[in-house]
């Protein structure tokens, strides 16, 4: 009945945020709200969502409070993937969320992948690894591919692939 007060608040960030801190027994709850979205797109895009922060807050934040990665449902990656290869925070941000993610796989609340925009070919090879083995992922229920161009080595290595005739 208690938590059921955090459920009333969860599109008001400021007072999850507030609720949280009050007592203890609210916190793991606020937190599922709290960053139940995961946002990394490139400074420039006027679509942002206005609650999302910039992408190198974002990195800064998964370094210093990798214990709130469990608590992400939906991880979207949208944007030129040349911010992505400039971003040199990415690589190594990505790469914590992958192991904290695979270190809980069991627990993962990872639900939805999105990738908006994305070249594949683009992306580092630790990057595309790390996508690779989201898809493993039991919890993940949605992966839409919006512009994503030549992601055929998303589902297949060159080993795995069929020559055309």
């Amino acid at each position: 009945m208690r938590l059921e007060v955090v459920d009333h608040l969860q599109d008001h960030h400021e007072a999850l945020k507030a609720i949280s801190l009050s007592l203890r027994i609210f916190l793991h709850h606020a937190r599922k709200h709290l960053f139940a979205a995961f946002v990394l797109q490139a400074q420039d895009r006027k679509d942002a969502p206005a609650s999302s922060l910039p992408s190198h807050k974002m990195f800064r934040l998964i370094k210093s409070a990798p214990h709130l990665i469990p608590y992400i449902q939906v991880l979207k990656i949208a944007g030129s993937s040349a911010w992505l290869r400039l971003e040199e925070e990415f690589s190594t941000a990505f790469g914590l969320f992958q192991q904290i993610l695979e270190a809980e796989i069991e627990t993962s609340a990872l639900r939805h992948l999105y990738l908006y925009h994305i070249v594949w070919s683009d992306l580092s090879i630790d990057v595309q690894v790390a996508i690779q083995r989201f898809l493993g992922y039991r919890s993940l229920e949605k992966l839409p591919l919006i512009s994503l161009s030549t992601y055929r080595g998303l589902f297949f290595t060159k080993r795995d692939s069929v020559e055309s005739p």
